[in-house]
């Protein structure tokens, strides 16, 4: 199962659809208005048949054969990665699809033209065309900016999913520390007492014991930096070379990492704040005869 475009070549839409991401080539060249018979093919289409498929190759459409003049570059999409790319000439006749019919048209705006207005501008133009109403219209337009606000949406929802369950996460990990500190403090009443008995300050006694779960905190998150990136680009490296997709690529920079680690050494200290409390209010006397 393959994809195969027809795109007009003329001069003006080549120098267009040489600035769309997902026609872009890797090798090779487009084809020329007025060549017959010539193609480009997407990267994973390319790599897909029993032999590689290179410049000077040629596929078979629906039996005539067309020579393969460019690579497409990997775009990660699939639909383009798989795709074959003939003039539109040639479609249309292989196909015998009516010279109006159309899939899609690309429109590029002017530098500094409002898009809004313009893609208003394109749905009367169409409605005109085809003679439907407001409302009654058989044809799509979208605009790049629509495209990002949904894409946004989506994104906001998984986000909102994610937030809640590492909220959850945080909790159960603060209560954690924060057990395992009081416990600490109850284990090391004597401990405390002698150190109070030879001039520790009740700060020194609670900076000790924050410093001391914030360690703990940012354990934890050490462990939790290391297995994020592990599944996150295992999941990369298997739809890169399992699935052929880039889309799904991961990236960790250190200010994310330093940042991680430093907000889990900010929860684990907050999670002690009331077990250092508690062992720095501790009376020396009565900590040295509990213990």
């Amino acid at each position: 199962q393959t994809t195969v475009m027809g795109v007009d070549f003329s001069r003006d839409s080549l120098q267009y659809i040489s600035s769309v991401d997902f026609f872009e080539l890797s090798e090779g060249r487009y084809p020329q208005s007025g060549e017959k018979h010539k193609s480009f093919i997407g990267h994973n289409l390319a790599a897909d048949f029993d032999e590689p498929v290179n410049r000077g190759a040629r596929v078979s459409v629906q039996g005539e054969s067309y020579e393969i003049v460019g690579i497409n570059k990997r775009t990660g999409q699939p639909q383009h990665d798989n795709k074959l790319v003939i003039p539109i000439e040639d479609l249309r006749r292989i196909y015998e699809i009516d010279d109006e019919e159309v899939s899609i048209i690309f429109l590029e705006a002017r530098a500094g033209q409002n898009i809004t207005a313009l893609s208003e501008e394109v749905k009367r133009a169409l409605r005109r065309s085809r003679n439907v109403k407001e409302g009654e219209e058989d044809f799509n337009v979208q605009t790049a900016q629509q495209i990002l606000e949904s894409f946004n949406s989506v994104i906001g929802v998984v986000q909102a999913v994610l937030g809640g369950i590492a909220a959850i996460s945080l909790i159960v990990g603060g209560l954690g520390i924060m057990t395992t500190m009081y416990t600490s403090v109850i284990e090391r009443t004597s401990q405390i007492g002698i150190m109070k008995a030879l001039g520790a300050k009740n700060s020194d006694i609670r900076t000790l014991f924050l410093i001391e779960s914030g360690m703990l905190g940012m354990a934890g998150g050490l462990i939790g930096v290391f297995l994020g990136l592990l599944i996150s680009y295992g999941a990369s490296y298997v739809a890169m070379n399992y699935y052929g997709s880039d889309l799904v690529r991961a990236y960790a920079g250190w200010e994310l990492v330093i940042g991680a680690l430093a907000f889990s050494f900010f929860i684990g200290s907050l999670s002690g704040l009331f077990p250092s409390v508690k062992a720095a209010n501790m009376n020396p006397v009565d900590s040295i005869g509990g213990g």
